[in-house]
């Protein structure tokens, strides 16, 4: 059995992982388009739930090793308002590893996927995917120079942007009205707010910033605000958008004033944000979508990466029935297609809703965001006083 992955990202690594260990006489090639591994920035961290993305790991025999090195336990995610008030405060419970959340840097995550997949399947950079098309007993990825890549299956890791995505379903990715600068800061300030974390400080003019304590002693940000279209921020300098940041947090706490101002230049970046709506099918015939390239989403529930994770592991549950007993893995086909479709529509659609939430530009809305924000935290207190 011959398939092709395309895209080496955090789906497509962990299938082609997790296929080295159930299916391993099958022959899986990943395409991916970046010329090598680290060939784009990747410099921000990513959490690790306990629900969904370790145990996805744990089954590639990688929990233990990720939770060295920079990995961080987190133990608090804080939301603030922009003076610096707490409005709620998130302390997962020890004893409960389902709430449980590492962060880990991405480049670091790849590199130990990397490792895991070893000799199961041969990778091949420099690799654009534009389409793919479907015979009757085959599937041949076509590629940006006309080359045809044939092989029994085919499965699409390619992202929001994914050109298999483009064929099979036709649809196109979602503005959601935001944009994101991001940076660095070479500091560590002494606060409670980076000490078990992440914080998130949100403004009143549907503006916030999510920040957190980096390896090597310095500070991440990433300041997102209402856009009216994307890219509206690309033509600007690495000055201009720092400066943009500092406009837009002049009134802001003294933390928050401080990452900025320490922010290096050369670390400064922006990004547009998108989802796509939930489809209800991730498969056609022999060809899958997984990852990003089946539920796109808002970064603001933590899932994207998590969801990837599992269903990649998972995916590979289907070809190991398959290459055993072909003619009984059609039923569980179905079955684990309806948990990929389900578990991300449920994540699109609450990533949105709290993209929303967090982003809201009415006053009305931010005032019944931040006391409903401040009356759960109050319920979470007396809890934990109780226990």
């Amino acid at each position: 059995m011959e398939i092709v992955v395309i895209g080496a990202g955090l789906s497509g690594l962990a299938f082609a992982a997790a296929m080295r260990r159930k299916a391993p006489g099958a022959r899986v090639t990943v395409y991916e388009r970046d010329t090598g591994l680290s060939s784009r920035p990747q410099g921000y961290a990513i959490g690790i739930k306990g629900e969904t993305g370790l145990p996805a790991l744990r089954k590639l025999d990688l929990e233990r090793h990720l939770l060295g090195g920079d990995t961080v336990r987190v133990t608090d995610f804080v939301v603030t308002d922009q003076r610096g008030r707490a409005l709620l405060e998130l302390r997962p419970a020890p004893v409960d590893e389902r709430n449980l959340t590492i962060r880990v840097q991405r480049q670091q995550l790849k590199r130990a996927l990397l490792g895991a997949v070893g000799d199961g399947a041969e990778l091949r950079f420099g690799q654009r995917c534009t389409g793919f098309e479907v015979d009757g007993d085959g599937v041949a990825a076509i590629f940006d120079d006309q080359a045809r890549v044939r092989a029994d299956y085919l499965v699409a890791c390619d992202g929001v942007a994914s050109a298999v995505r483009a064929r099979m379903v036709g649809d196109q990715p979602r503005f959601l009205g935001l944009t994101s600068i991001y940076g660095d800061a070479p500091i560590q300030p002494a606060h409670p707010l980076l000490e078990g974390g992440y914080f998130i400080a949100l403004g009143r003019d549907g503006s916030s910033f999510f920040c957190y304590t980096q390896p090597g002693k310095s500070v991440h940000f990433s300041f997102t605000m209402p856009a009216t279209r994307p890219g509206e921020l690309d033509g600007a300098g690495r000055r201009d958008l720092l400066d943009r940041v500092e406009r837009g947090t002049a009134g802001w706490f003294d933390l928050v004033r401080e990452v900025v101002a320490a922010t290096g230049l050369e670390s400064v970046g922006v990004r547009d944000y998108f989802d796509r709506d939930p489809i209800d099918h991730v498969r056609a015939g022999r060809v899958w979508l997984v990852g990003d390239a089946a539920h796109p989403m808002a970064p603001f529930q933590g899932q994207g990466a998590n969801c990837c994770l599992l269903h990649g592991v998972r995916l590979a549950d289907w070809f190991a029935a398959l290459d055993r007993a072909p003619a009984a893995a059609e039923a569980l086909a179905s079955r684990i297609e309806a948990e990929l479709v389900g578990r991300g529509r449920k994540a699109v659609l609450e990533s949105r809703k709290r993209a929303r939430q967090l982003h809201t530009t009415s006053g009305f809305s931010w005032a019944m965001r931040d006391g409903g924000f401040r009356m759960g935290n109050a319920m979470l207190k007396l809890m934990r006083g109780r226990s």
